[in-house]
């Protein structure tokens, strides 16, 4: 099994695979009529929160005049 990294949005790194290697793939036989599961990936990518929070109350993304700011 392959995972095609070049599908994997910028910034996101390998963190797990079946056989430890982290390349992206891991050598599996399947047979006829067999499934399979458990070879599992593992990807982390890079979050941050702003500092601001309003309500946008016609969800343009915007603050626009007369949206509150909520405080913490």
């Amino acid at each position: 099994m392959k995972v095609d990294a070049t599908t994997l949005p910028a910034g996101v790194l390998q963190t797990a695979d079946p056989d430890a290697l982290k390349d992206h793939q891991t050598a599996t036989t399947v047979t006829a009529g067999a499934e399979t599961g458990g070879l599992d990936f593992g990807y982390v990518g890079a979050a941050a929160l702003g500092d601001k929070a309003w309500d946008d109350l016609n969800a343009n993304g915007l603050q626009d005049a007369g949206e509150p700011v909520w405080q913490a």
